[in-house]
């Protein structure tokens, strides 16, 4: 019998210039095909144990965290303490116009000291920072809050109160759910779920050479598969946004509706035979290739996230 596939070696689909979900995705997918072929002779138990240790891995690259999952709420509160603000300001303006009086203009006076820039602030700190700085002059200035009393201003001092305990509160979960994102950086991740794999591959190349009984063929033409989707799917992606890119040069990417294609998309090929892909040499390690565009880390989500 002639074992072409193991002869030529499985394609390998090059890691490092997949998406993290994509990464995932080619695992768990091989650890589906492998199970298909798993008896109580296999002699690829051992390796294939080994890549399903790696699921916490795998798992953790299929979480898609996004954008900060607090961003939208923190800021519609803090549009709200921008109008609470505007309103005692605004409030205060109205009443020094129709009167000359000194507390008003005291109560002016510290509210340029602490919140006429307050729409311009730098960040959510400077932004807090501010808030407590008026917070605490009306605490601690008995002519303010005499002032703000008697103009009837202390409902709209209470409703920024009220709107700054309202953010910190979300500040204090952002933290607490950013937090709880895993530690690990994703190349290590990856790395491991790449090695395993590869394992795996390695293992079927050479599987008949060790029992010249089992037959791998269907195993490694399925792994093979696998790899070209995947190989196909990568390079169309990969057209797409050098396209892209090209008519952002051109400054015509406004007109451009032309979406990004993704490798689960059902128009990338799956199925096809054909596909471009790498030559992999069996004993080949996909993960020295390096494509920094490719490989996206948590830590780059969160620095993303800090405004």
């Amino acid at each position: 019998m002639q074992f072409t596939i193991l002869n030529e070696g499985i394609k390998r689909a090059p890691y490092s210039r997949m998406l993290k979900s994509e990464v995932a995705e080619f695992a768990n997918k091989t650890i589906g095909i492998a199970q298909k072929y798993q008896t109580e002779e296999f002699l690829i138990g051992p390796v294939l144990d080994q890549l399903l240790a790696t699921k916490p891995e795998i798992e953790i690259l299929g979480v898609k965290y996004g954008i900060d999952p607090m961003r939208q709420e923190i800021d519609n509160l803090k549009s709200q303490m921008m109008l609470t603000v505007s309103t005692l300001k605004l409030k205060v303006k109205l009443m020094s116009k129709s009167k000359n009086d000194a507390e008003l203009r005291l109560v002016s006076s510290f509210i340029d000291t602490y919140l006429r820039y307050f729409d311009k602030s730098k960040n959510d700190k400077d932004l807090n920072q501010k808030i407590i700085g008026f917070v605490n002059a009306i605490d601690t200035e008995e002519r303010l809050a005499e002032a703000l009393s008697k103009h009837s201003l202390i409902p709209e001092v209470n409703n920024i109160k009220l709107a700054n305990v309202d953010l910190e509160m979300a500040w204090s979960r952002r933290v607490s759910l950013l937090a709880d994102r895993p530690k690990v950086e994703t190349r290590v991740v990856i790395n491991t779920v790449d090695t395993a794999v590869d394992n795996l591959f390695k293992a079927v190349e050479v599987g008949h050479l060790m029992n010249p009984e089992q037959d791998f063929t269907a195993l490694a033409d399925e792994l093979n598969q696998l790899s070209i989707m995947f190989n196909r799917s990568i390079s169309i992606r990969r057209a797409n946004n050098q396209r892209k890119n090209s008519k952002d040069k051109d400054g015509n990417s406004g007109n451009s509706s032309e979406p990004m294609a993704t490798a689960m998309h059902p128009n990338n090929g799956w199925g096809a035979d054909e596909g471009y892909f790498s030559s992999f040499n069996p004993m080949d390690n996909p993960a020295d290739e390096t494509d920094p565009e490719e490989l996206h880390s948590d830590a780059d989500a969160n620095a993303d996230d800090e405004d």
